[in-house]
């Protein structure tokens, strides 16, 4: 792992353990002294590439805008076709590939979450 992946990571790690800590996202200046940053602008830009890279939503305009992906539930949608697949194959008898697509899915998620 380089350098910037690292620090990048490092700064992933803060803001979930902060968000647990304290139920709510870190402000900028919260991570820039935690983590040693000269300014928010160094702040910034790691979280854009974390936001680039599908772990945080940042809301422009918005105090403490940062959400966690992993913490936010799956889109109602996607919910919504796996739970009817599940009832779909419950009837039918054949419960494995629906299981196994649900697994899958839930496979997508932690490797979106640990993929730093």
């Amino acid at each position: 792992m380089n350098a910037r992946r690292a620090r990048r990571n490092q700064m992933y790690q803060f803001v979930c353990a902060y968000y647990e800590a304290n139920k709510q996202a870190p402000s900028y200046r919260d991570i820039m002294t935690a983590l040693g940053y000269r300014s928010v602008c160094g702040v910034q830009h790691q979280l854009r590439k974390l936001e680039a890279d599908g772990l945080l939503t940042l809301q422009p305009g918005m105090a403490r805008g940062i959400v966690i992906n992993a913490h936010q539930p799956p889109p109602d949608d996607e919910l919504e076709r796996l739970a009817r697949q599940v009832v779909v194959c419950w009837e039918d008898g054949a419960l494995g590939p629906a299981i196994r697509e649900l697994a899958g899915y839930l496979q997508r998620l932690d490797e979106r979450r640990h993929d730093l």
